[in-house]
């Protein structure tokens, strides 16, 4: 995944189409189980097809992720209203998060590496992303006007977070061309560690900012 200069491309008026994508790393034990929650929600709800269905499935995400949100470490995030950069952004961050689930399964290499044993005290991780290709229309005004008042100061910032990971609520499912939701490690006998989130493979992840 690559920065595309966010404050660069924000133009006025709504686009036909644009790509947001938003992706969060905490630790484990941010709460018990928390693994197990997220598996479950996106292991129930893969591949359906109706707007309606899918609200309450993003709806819970949006859920979960808010309320462990302080333990939130590292995240990346982007927004591209240019229709043909949204559908190849799109299209890669799912090839890559599908190359990296899957090379978890078959034990290639991938953006994870061959896990480690997790010593006494060491921290493991779990990354939730999700993303979206969506047709603009007068629907998703308030998500524009949200993501604009978003500051270059404040791009990482927790706050700045929370208010990407609000706005899926306001998404209109029958306008999204695509969707899709990631959880890694994808299974549970898997460990994604400190050594690794901070290591090869995510070094385009930034430090989320919590102000006082």
């Amino acid at each position: 995944m690559n920065r595309r200069g966010f404050f660069n491309k924000m133009i006025n008026g709504m686009p036909d189409v644009f790509f947001m994508g938003i992706q969060v790393a905490f630790p484990s034990q941010v709460r018990e189980n928390i693994w197990q929650e997220f598996d479950i929600l996106i292991s129930n709800n893969r591949g359906i097809q109706s707007a309606g269905r899918k609200r309450g499935f993003y709806n819970e995400i949006v859920k979960k992720l808010t309320e462990i949100s302080i333990g939130f470490e590292l995240g990346y995030w982007d927004f591209i209203k240019n229709e043909r950069d949204a559908d190849n952004e799109f299209d890669n961050w799912v090839a890559e998060l599908e190359e990296a689930t899957a090379n978890e399964i078959e034990g290639t290499d991938s953006l994870i590496l061959e896990p480690l044993i997790i010593d006494d005290g060491e921290l493991d991780y779990i990354v939730v992303t999700v993303a979206f290709l969506i047709k603009g229309n007068d629907k998703h005004e308030q998500i524009f006007r949200q993501i604009n008042s978003i500051t270059e100061d404040q791009f990482d910032d927790l706050t700045s977070y929370l208010t990407l990971i609000t706005q899926i609520r306001n998404i209109d499912f029958e306008s999204c061309i695509a969707d899709a939701a990631f959880l890694i490690p994808g299974n549970i006998n898997e460990v994604l560690s400190t050594q690794e989130i901070y290591g090869e493979g995510w070094e385009y992840l930034v430090e989320i900012t919590k102000k006082l």
